[in-house]
């Protein structure tokens, strides 16, 4: 296989995003993290799969050309789909957090 021509396609992506062994590697190692998380067990399915989404393009970004905006890009894109599944917070916690700051937490 070494002597074979790369395919044009994985050589391009693999400018953009690194190599894939140890893009993979990197991305894997930071899904184990967020899984041993706390809160992993109780997070929606749509949680998960989006931080596990930000994993691969924040491995991308460590692995691959980290000035390619697009890996940045598509991580703010998976917190948006976050926020779109959160339940709205009660306009009175909000009043509550902004008088006395976001509580600090503890892993």
């Amino acid at each position: 296989m070494k002597n074979r021509k790369r395919d044009p396609l994985l050589a391009k992506r693999e400018a953009t995003h690194g190599d894939f062994d140890a893009q993979s590697q990197l991305a894997q190692m930071i899904k184990r993290l967020f899984a041993s998380s706390p809160n992993w067990r109780i997070m929606a399915d749509r949680e998960r799969e989006a931080m596990e989404m930000k994993a691969v393009k924040l491995a991308r970004y460590l692995c691959g050309d980290h000035k390619n905006p697009e890996h940045l890009v598509d991580d703010i894109g998976y917190s948006k789909l976050i926020l779109e599944g959160l339940e709205p917070v009660a306009p009175d916690a909000k009043t509550e957090t902004a008088r006395n700051g976001p509580q600090a937490r503890r892993f």
